[in-house]
């Protein structure tokens, strides 16, 4: 029956394989844009070519119940894309689930349908409407053109407008994330295989072969400790072991691709791997973290340059930056630009190669403004930020702190999020977010204000990206 259950798995992976994608040829990717494949020197992010390349734009949910890029149902793919090009992004990070590969090995390496998975997501009346909706916009599809047929349409419009796809797994089980108790927090969490997730990560680098847009992959979004489960291990030793094993996974998968590495305490923070701190150790913004188990009697350091992505320069870090974390929340650093850039140096981002800012008051980390200086040079990205979108957004602390912190570092973002509305969230559909860039049905930008003040002037202010068309 053993021999039976392999062959069987072997199979299954060999159809789904033959459903990927070759690889383009590298002398003519190089030639054309992106200038592709990138990899790093130092703390930059460099084409085929060798120039710096900069990202700047924003998430484009599709890691919902429906699997699919949010919008679709309101507005045609080319007007979307258009806004897109309007704001002058050259970045879109779109997040996955897991799940969506799950279902194309379940389904003998066919793909769901478009009317199935809305379907699936919303119940037949509901799910219905809106994939007669998405078609009535977008007629190039229909009711069983695949998610991934779609996905890659996506990828050839951004592609068009000079915009960058980053694939960026969010969540294992497909719903709105993150927190705690939702199964998909840390490794072995009530819905979090480690298995399955290998296996989509190498699913999904091996889908972007097919797509000289996309040149980033990213592991894993806010890894966090688990309320389930006690029992899991919840340390920098335990991080370091996934996250080097799939890593490696992805980089035998796809050679190209740059891998973006996530950090604890829902990625704010990466200060033991940048800081090549013994990890078994280690402290942590995240009060929650773990002694390891390991029995080693020497020290365990995250050494990204020891490994073969590492080698190939094809590894990066990326940080997120909230309102709601602990520490930007307490003692008033909010409303503390100087205290922020200190806690944004501390975290991770002392990687890319800045001077320590002002406030930082030593290079001990148990100091409360202390700034550990960094012992290794990678780019860092700040892939999610976000807040209200509206006319006060320009005057928000935080945001203009972190805006003027990555034009003077040139450090690439992505704000959270594009997404209006999605089609469902936490049980309710047709759900509004106010902190979408777009209104509820896409159909323009929610603040004018905010977008023609603050995120376009930021867009300018970052520079020559060497993304330009």
């Amino acid at each position: 029956m053993k021999f039976l259950a392999v062959l069987s798995l072997l199979f299954s992976t060999a159809i789904v394989a033959l459903a990927l994608p070759s690889t383009p040829d590298k002398r003519a990717a190089a030639s054309s844009w992106p200038h592709g494949p990138f990899s790093t020197r130092g703390g930059d992010i460099v084409n085929a070519n060798g120039q710096k390349v900069i990202f700047a734009g924003t998430n484009w949910p599709m890691s919902g119940e429906s699997m699919l890029p949010e919008g679709l149902e309101y507005q045609p793919l080319s007007a979307i894309v258009g806004r897109l090009k309007e704001a002058g992004f050259n970045f879109v990070r779109h997040t996955y689930a897991i799940q969506m590969i799950d279902e194309i090995y379940a389904n003998n390496g066919r793909d769901v349908t478009l009317r199935d998975t809305m379907v699936h997501a919303l119940g037949e009346a509901n799910g219905t409407r809106v994939t007669n909706d998405i078609i009535k916009h977008n007629p190039q599809w229909t009711a069983q053109t695949t998610r991934l047929q779609i996905l890659a349409d996506v990828a050839k419009a951004e592609a068009q407008a000079g915009i960058l796809m980053h694939l960026d797994n969010h969540i294992s089980v497909a719903q709105w994330c993150c927190g705690a108790t939702d199964g998909n927090g840390w490794f072995g969490d009530r819905d979090f295989d480690v298995a399955k997730w290998h296996r989509g990560l190498q699913y999904m680098a091996k889908w972007a072969k097919g797509h000289a847009n996309v040149q980033t992959i990213s592991l894993r979004n806010e890894l966090r400790k688990s309320k389930l489960d006690d029992s899991l291990e919840y340390s920098w030793v335990n991080w370091w072991n996934h996250v080097r094993e799939a890593a490696e996974l992805v980089h035998a998968a796809n050679p190209d691709l740059v891998i973006t590495l996530s950090g604890l305490d829902y990625d704010i923070d990466l200060s033991a791997v940048t800081t090549q701190a013994d990890l078994r150790t280690a402290p942590s913004t995240d009060s929650a973290l773990m002694k390891p188990k390991t029995t080693s009697s020497k020290p365990v350091i995250a050494d990204i340059k020891s490994t073969s992505f590492g080698k190939a320069n094809k590894a990066v870090l990326e940080l997120h930056a909230y309102k709601q974390s602990d520490f930007y929340s307490e003692n008033g650093h909010l409303n503390d630009c100087p205290l922020l850039e200190a806690a944004f140096y501390r975290f991770g981002f002392n990687a890319v190669g800045m001077s320590p800012p002002a406030a930082c008051r030593s290079d001990k980390w148990e100091e409360p403004y202390g700034c550990p200086r960094p012992k290794i040079n990678l780019p860092v990205l700040l892939t999610e930020f976000g807040d209200a979108i509206d006319s006060n957004y320009k005057s928000v602390t935080l945001q203009k702190c972190l805006r003027d912190w990555t034009t003077k570092n040139k450090i690439g973002w992505a704000q959270w999020s594009l997404a209006g509305s999605y089609r469902i969230r936490e049980g309710k559909q047709q759900f509004e977010d106010t902190w979408g860039l777009t209104t509820k049905d896409w159909s323009a930008w929610r603040s004018t204000d905010a977008m023609e003040n603050f995120f376009k002037p930021w867009v300018r202010d970052m520079g020559r990206t060497n993304l330009e068309l």
